[in-house]
């Protein structure tokens, strides 16, 4: 049986529970979730939800079993919360399980494996015991060195000192955060006479060897990733440290944020229409490179408009390559696919054969750079409670079937003639439908999109 099975009622009951003193963040720990996606979960009651609701839409999206959350809920200890779940399933075996007989802290862990049927990654042998995990010792700097031993390289030309970065950064002021996501918080400061942008990679020590060890590997990708791929609408990498327990990198910095702060931050300037479509065109041109500048594509995989970041001019920049990886392709030429070993990204950009079958093709930033299009827009949000379906994608499609367009949906916040915003957007529509195909081999491919941005601009 699936999480996805689960009743109406024994969902909210759960959730009731795991939200109770936060105990879902537990839940979401063991079971791999990254940094990123418990952050996201943290905000959920700004978007109308809990949590705990929102953990469960995505175990169940995961396809995950209800023996395997029950033993995750045994594992947190939470012994009422493994109740709830079995007694509202038709399945009662190794019900003693929950009982005094057996104490919660023992449950051996090490069986929640990674396979095909949840996306938990393994947990070391060692961590028999939950109370296993708050004791390890792992250092980043160790990490690090692992890593290089497997043979990954850094140019030595952008290695900075850490007092540099402490004294660029006002010792790593809270006045200088620009903002906080994924295994780092990123600090504004002046490095080298230039104002910079510096992401500090977080690693608490009562984190598990595998977050860690996750948060560095991703790290030393885009490290690699920024210093050898150059080009204008790719974020400029000017420096790293892999020194102190901290490891930190040096951005350029971007003046107007994120798209995502543009788009839904009401406090700030709307974008117009010929803004919009300059921000769509540079991000298309980044991605375009990154997909043919070698015989094989390099596949960002968390194309969104968090990771698109402006400069003072607006110019688009894309960032984060943490999750990135290389493609592959066919003797004809065409996109191949591979499977990937457990599913990250952000849900809501994320396409359907990625989130059911782990499938990884150049088609995947295809799919996610189509629901930026409908972001930018209708200046709706990716995913939402107040409207239904929740997910941007589904509510497009839904709402073409239903009314036969979509024109009542654009974004009356832009600020130009109704003209000239009718135009673009309808040509936003056009390609963010063929770019969110549920079929991969349907959606076009980024050069195709690129010329036609290009002639309409």
């Amino acid at each position: 049986m699936y999480v996805y099975e689960l009743s109406f009622r024994c969902r909210e009951y759960l959730a009731t529970a795991l939200d109770l003193n936060s105990d879902w963040e537990d839940i979401a720990a063991l079971l791999g979730f990254p940094a990123q996606e418990v952050y996201f979960l943290r905000q959920a009651c700004s978007r109308g939800n809990t949590p705990a609701k929102e953990m469960l839409q995505i175990l169940a999206a995961q396809g995950i079993t209800v023996e395997v959350l029950r033993q995750v809920l045994i594992a947190a200890k939470n012994v009422r919360a493994a109740d709830i779940l079995l007694s509202h399933t038709s399945t009662r075996t190794q019900k003693s399980s929950t009982s005094a007989e057996q104490t919660p802290s023992t449950l051996d862990v090490a069986k929640i494996r990674n396979n095909d049927s949840y996306g938990a990654p393994v947990l070391e042998k060692e961590l028999t015991k939950v109370q296993c995990v708050n004791s390890l010792k792992i250092q980043p700097a160790k990490l690090v060195s692992d890593l290089l031993e497997d043979g990954i390289s850094l140019p030595e030309a952008m290695r900075a000192k850490y007092e540099e970065i402490k004294d660029a950064t006002d010792d790593f002021s809270p006045a200088n955060v620009l903002g906080q996501g994924g295994y780092g918080i990123v600090y504004k400061g002046r490095w080298k006479d230039t104002v910079v942008a510096v992401k500090r990679i977080v690693l608490q020590q009562n984190n598990r060897k595998s977050h860690m060890k996750d948060g560095v590997s991703q790290l030393v990708k885009e490290l690699q990733t920024l210093s050898l791929y150059r080009h204008d609408n790719i974020l400029c990498l000017y420096g790293y440290c892999l020194e102190e327990s901290t490891p930190c990198l040096i951005y350029q910095f971007m003046a107007n944020g994120s798209l995502e702060d543009r788009l839904h931050n009401k406090a700030l300037k709307p974008l117009s229409w010929p803004e919009r479509q300059r921000i769509i065109t540079g991000t298309c041109r980044g991605l375009n490179f990154l997909h043919t500048c070698a015989d094989q594509p390099l596949i960002h995989g968390d194309v969104k408009s968090a990771n698109i970041l402006l400069d003072h001019h607006l110019e688009p920049k894309i960032g984060d390559f943490g999750l990135c990886r290389t493609g592959g392709l066919l003797d004809t030429g065409e996109d191949s696919y591979f499977i990937a070993s457990h599913i990250n990204g952000t849900f809501a950009y994320l396409p359907p054969e990625f989130i059911t079958k782990k499938r990884v093709s150049s088609k995947l930033d295809v799919y996610s750079f189509g629901t930026v299009i409908f972001e930018v827009a209708t200046g709706q949000s990716p995913y939402s409670t107040s409207r239904t379906p929740e997910n941007l994608v589904q509510y497009m499609r839904h709402q073409r079937f239903h009314f036969g367009t979509v024109n009542h949906l654009i974004d009356v916040c832009a600020f130009d003639k109704m003209a000239t915003g009718a135009d673009i957007y309808e040509t936003f529509i056009d390609i963010a439908f063929q770019c969110t195909n549920v079929q991969p081999e349907m959606r076009p491919s980024l050069s195709e999109i690129l010329r036609r941005l290009e002639f309409k601009a």
